[in-house]
Formats: C-alpha cells, sequence, structure tokens
C-alpha cells in the first residue's frame, strides 16, 4: 500500500482518513502496525509519534493457485457411462468463495462433448471443489487430457488466474456395432493378434469417406491409415511396427464414428 496524499483529508477536527493506493502484488498480509508522524495541533505543537496496531485488517492482493486435480477414475471408459459417472476434485492453495460454482472445461476441446460438466458438484471443503461430469456414450479416445478452470474467486474474491491443470486424465470411449449408425456388422479380427500379422476390420460396406486412425492406448496418434477397398465390406491392417499392448481403431465417416480396441501380442 502507498499512502496517497492528494487524495487524504481531515473529515473534522480530530480525525484525519488517510487513502491508501493498493498494489496487486500477489501478497497477504494482516497483524499491520500503522504509524502516525508529523501531525500539528491547531496551536502548532507537534504529536507524538505513535503507532498503533490496526485491528481487523487485512491487505489480501493474493490470486488463488489450482494445487492439484484427481480424477475419480484415470480413464474415462463406458464403464462410468451416464449422468455424474465422472468427477474432477480440484484442490486450491486457500480458501474460496463458498457461493460459486467453477466452470470446468477443456481447452483442446478435442472430447467433442463426451463429458458435460452436471449441476451437482460441491464444495467439499473451503478449499476444495468436486467437479461432476455426465459421461455420453460418444466413441473418442483422448489421452492426456487437461482442464481449465474459471468463474471462481477466493474468500476476499481475488480471481483465479492460473487456471490450467495438465494431464489430469483419459478418455477411451469405446462404441458398441449398434451404437455405430453407418452400416453395423462392425468387427474386427482375429483380436488379440500377434505383432506383425494382418487384423481384419469387417463391416457391411467400406463408406467412401471413411477415415481410420490407429491410436496407442493413451490416444496418441500412431498414423492414419490408407483405406483401399471403399465399396467392399473389409480392410486388412498391418501391425508390423507394433509393439505389444492395446490400440483402437478411430473410425469416422461424416456424423458416424466408432471406436474399436484390439490387442497386439508378441
Amino acid at each position: 500500500m502507498v499512502f496517497n496524499a492528494g487524495a487524504s483529508s481531515w473529515v473534522s477536527e480530530f480525525v484525519f482518513e488517510a487513502v491508501y493506493d493498493v498494489m496487486d502484488v500477489e501478497e497477504e498480509y494482516d497483524n499491520i502496525n500503522l504509524t502516525v508522524v508529523e501531525g500539528l495541533d491547531t496551536g502548532g505543537n507537534p504529536m507524538n509519534a505513535a503507532t498503533e496496531s490496526v485491528i481487523n485488517l487485512l491487505v489480501d492482493t493474493k490470486n488463488p493457485t489450482i494445487v492439484d486435480a484427481v480424477p475419480s477414475v484415470a480413464v474415462v471408459t463406458n464403464a462410468v457411462e451416464g449422468p455424474d459417472g465422472f468427477s474432477i476434485e480440484i484442490q486450491f492453495d486457500e480458501p474460496m468463495g463458498p457461493f460459486t460454482m467453477p466452470v470446468v472445461t477443456f481447452p483442446s476441446d478435442e472430447l467433442n462433448g463426451a463429458l458435460v460438466q452436471s449441476i451437482s458438484g460441491f464444495w467439499q471443503d473451503a478449499s476444495t471443489y468436486v467437479a461432476t461430469f455426465d459421461v455420453n456414450p460418444i466413441a473418442i479416445v483422448v489421452g492426456n487430457v487437461d482442464i481449465q478452470v474459471t468463474q471462481t474467486n477466493d474468500e476476499n474474491e481475488n480471481p483465479l488466474l492460473a487456471n490450467i491443470a495438465a494431464d489430469v486424465f483419459s478418455i477411451s470411449l469405446v462404441a458398441s456395432v449398434d451404437e455405430w449408425n453407418l452400416d453395423g456388422n462392425l468387427s474386427v479380427y482375429p483380436n488379440p493378434v500377434a505383432s506383425g500379422n494382418n487384423i481384419t476390420l469387417q463391416m457391411s460396406r467400406v463408406p467412401s469417406d471413411l477415415s481410420v486412425s490407429l491410436l496407442d492406448a493413451s490416444g496418441k496418434l500412431v498414423k492414419m491409415l490408407a483405406i483401399q477397398n471403399q465399396g467392399g465390406n473389409q480392410i486388412e491392417i498391418s501391425t508390423s511396427g507394433l509393439s505389444a499392448g492395446n490400440y483402437f481403431l478411430q473410425l469416422n465417416s461424416g456424423v458416424d464414428g466408432a471406436v474399436l480396441k484390439f490387442t497386439v501380442t508378441k
């Protein structure tokens, strides 16, 4: 705080109103002592230097930050599909305003509506908020999802500024054949498959606008697959160069899509 002489004034013979400019320096102070000097009475007599402890004065320009974000599950799958199926416990470094509901979004916009924040979120304690989400049946695989928290303040109304938490969770929702409206009769075999052998993606008809992405278990793109058999009903896919583990085939055709899981063994 910096004393502002121009804005300060006497409001009566005995009361002086001191005005201070408050700087946003990301600090918090209490138990502040006030020293008054250079005062004169009406006869020109100087005052004795006086120091008085100011009671109930707190200067708080510190913005809250996110300490941790803990998901209810590390990977969102079909097992938690439905209303309030997923939650994130968000921990702040100081008590927050209890009458705000933080808004939690995903900066990358990759989730395409798979997770929608519900109104069931609650403050677990003064510095911990549990955000809840409806899990929708959308075929998607995304790894290392970041979250962004907005529209919340600390108890002294300082806004949250450092509001990104990185790599909070991953999501792997797999559509069943019935959930994919394109053709039905969708399958991948053999599954599991020995590394180096081909797998067959089979459906009633391979659409002309079909695209297929090969993803690893974290949702990272391994490669886009060239489709050679539009109009037929099978696509042969090589597993050459793939390490043992779980993989996903992400299929898209117009507004339709599906994700099929398969396993590569040694």
